[in-house]
């Protein structure tokens, strides 16, 4: 066991975009420990541990997009779990491909709704994304449908790129680097 030192609070002088975005990483950061656990045989090879990898990537990523418009904005992000809408409003005011992040989802999340070959066809996936690794059913006890195979060696790398695109913004805004 390591000697633990006290773990100090948050600076009174950091704001709450940073925060959030601080948070940000920390939910990327223990993706990776679980994702890496569950590769090493530490934490068990069960489906419902795949859905809290997922979550803890899908609400780090939220947290990072609301943390970076916050930032860039001045004010609070939109109030919305939606990723893409968040996602949307993230690349107006970051539009550079170095801004790009990846997140280990299907890239229908972030695309508009009401685009695209069948418009609308995207809503209540996007809709309900955000209770798709937290629980079995849907809102209206509907259960989710599951196709996709969770491959660790795959995804974890994933987990990975996440965690260091979120890592590489949240120092160039804590520290005012160019973001361009």
């Amino acid at each position: 066991m390591v000697d633990m030192l006290p773990i100090e609070p948050w600076s009174e002088a950091q704001g709450d975009a940073l925060r959030i975005l601080w948070m940000s990483k920390a939910y990327s950061s223990a993706a990776v420990v679980l994702c890496e656990a569950l590769i090493e045989g530490d934490f068990e090879q069960q489906y419902e541990h795949t859905r809290v990898i997922l979550h803890l990537c899908r609400h780090a990523t939220e947290l990072f997009l609301k943390g970076a418009i916050a930032f860039k904005a001045g004010h609070r992000a939109p109030k919305t779990h939606r990723l893409d809408v968040l996602y949307s409003k993230y690349q107006e005011l970051y539009p550079s491909e170095r801004c790009r992040i990846d997140p280990p989802f299907a890239p229908q999340l972030f695309e508009d709704p009401d685009g695209g070959l069948y418009p609308g066809s995207l809503e209540q996936f996007q809709r309900s994304h955000d209770q798709r690794f937290r629980y079995p059913n849907d809102a209206s006890g509907e259960r989710f449908i599951e196709v996709e195979h969770f491959d660790a060696l795959v995804q974890i790398e994933r987990i990975r790129k996440l965690d260091t695109q979120i890592c590489w913004m949240l120092v160039r805004l804590e520290f005012g680097w160019s973001v361009e």
